[in-house]
């Protein structure tokens, strides 16, 4: 790792520190709001452009970014009844070479219909943190016209298409995963007609709208719930590096080292203009949360999340709307990084993007 990326994985943690340390005083105050606390570093939200080939010690990181257009080799394994409307579905990734567990909240009707990809947060759902298990959405999409479809896997992948296998997670290809494989499956199997929205929440939240760019029109909607949309930025590398090596992963495996064009390549807030054409649609809190305990560690980590997601989306959106994308901004005086916020705002992210991007 380059000395300059490891201060800003320095600057990163001792200005999370300095929030953590904060926050729980300042939270006494009526007009706090968490979200604020790192306003202040809005230059490290910036994408950071470092020149190629600037490091002459580090060796090239080979493989390839480049998804995979061709998702025909996709394929149905398995099909398993959950409960009311909900499946598992298992799909066969040839790009990854394994079979992908998937939940599938299925619609009344039999028609053909355009699908949603709902995707999991950091963990991809493996430790059991899901849509399922922490929401009722199946209850909310029940009356829906829409295949609602969720993967689990992909834990600290940033949900991109990776240079090389990785020690600890394998090979990650989930931009190919979304944007070829598991469509080709749905539409036909499960009555997909091509008409496709995509949304995620924390990194996934990030990938919904990096995958959207690297689809070829794919998808009509892409949706942000609390994202993280500068991942090339100081804050945003440090940040992702750290959360993908927890969940046992090394980032140089997906996009080369800190001086690689990928890392530019896979942010949207780098490439705001690829956007447009797609319906885009961001939401973030202000780090309150909405019912819980905010002295409690682990409700007040996800305030403290939050802090890192609303300055880097507030950057994201003025960048999308100067670039002409059709973007609406959730932005609220109450939510923090959790499933609660996420599922509050879904109707939000339904009625005003995804379902007029869908035509319904």
């Amino acid at each position: 790792m380059s000395l300059t990326f490891s201060r800003a994985a320095v600057a990163c943690a001792a200005a999370l520190l300095a929030a953590s340390t904060a926050a729980p005083a300042l939270a006494q105050s009526s007009n706090f709001a968490p979200s604020e606390i790192l306003s202040g570093l809005a230059p490290g939200f910036e994408p950071s452009h470092f020149p190629q080939g600037s490091s002459t010690v580090l060796p090239q990181v080979g493989g390839s970014n480049t998804p995979t257009t061709d998702g025909s080799g996709a394929r149905l394994v398995d099909t398993r009844h959950v409960e009311k409307n909900v499946y598992e579905i298992d799909v066969y990734s040839p790009s990854m070479d394994r079979t992908i567990t998937n939940y599938y909240v299925k619609p009344t009707t039999d028609a053909p219909r355009p699908t949603v990809y709902l995707m999991q947060g950091s963990e991809g759902g493996e430790f059991g943190s899901t849509w399922y298990t922490q929401t009722n959405y199946e209850d909310f999409f029940a009356d829906k016209p829409v295949n609602v479809v969720s993967a689990v896997g992909g834990r600290g992948s940033q949900f991109a298409d990776w240079r090389r296998n990785d020690s600890g997670l394998g090979m990650n290809k989930w931009i190919t995963y979304y944007s070829q494989e598991l469509p080709y499956v749905m539409e036909h199997e499960f009555h997909g007609d091509g008409r496709s929205a995509i949304a995620g929440l924390s990194m996934s939240g990030s990938a919904a709208l990096n995958i959207a760019t690297k689809s070829n029109g794919k998808f009509a909607a892409a949706v942000g719930f609390s994202p993280y949309p500068a991942p090339s930025s100081v804050i945003g590398r440090a940040f992702n590096t750290v959360m993908t090596a927890r969940l046992g992963g090394d980032l140089v495996n997906a996009f080369g080292w800190p001086d690689d064009p990928a890392w530019d390549d896979n942010d949207p807030s780098a490439h705001p203009e690829r956007l447009r054409g797609i319906k885009v649609w961001v939401t973030t809190g202000n780090g309150t949360p909405m019912t819980k305990d905010p002295y409690d560690v682990d409700d007040f980590q996800e305030m403290l999340a939050e802090t890192v997601s609303r300055p880097m989306t507030d950057q994201f959106v003025a960048k999308a709307r100067a670039a002409g994308v059709d973007i609406t901004y959730a932005r609220e005086n109450y939510g923090s990084h959790s499933y609660e916020f996420f599922e509050h705002q879904l109707p939000k992210a339904w009625s005003q993007a995804i379902a007029p991007a869908l035509g319904l």
